[in-house]
């Protein structure tokens, strides 16, 4: 699972950094990064998820995904609460 939300999030971050337009993530994206605790998600286009959703998934490592979406090329990674990693 985890490597499967690693790879989603690598192709979210080719296909974000790849187009100046906004696009708002997708649900399971956005689940995703909830689930890591990252913080401002509403810049990425993502709406709170219900809690339903996240009590029955298993927590995601913060560390994994922010090394995941700077793997990406994603920048200003601190405004989601992602130290260098």
């Amino acid at each position: 699972m985890q490597f499967t939300a690693s790879i989603a999030l690598l192709l979210l971050a080719a296909a974000g950094s790849a187009s100046a337009a906004f696009v708002p993530a997708s649900t399971d994206t956005c689940t995703v990064l909830q689930r890591a605790s990252l913080i401002n998600l509403d810049k990425l286009g993502c709406a709170k998820v219900s809690a339903d959703v996240l009590s029955k998934t298993k927590p995601i490592a913060k560390s994994e995904t922010c090394k995941a979406l700077q793997d990406g090329g994603l920048i200003n990674l601190d405004a989601l609460g992602c130290a260098k990693v």
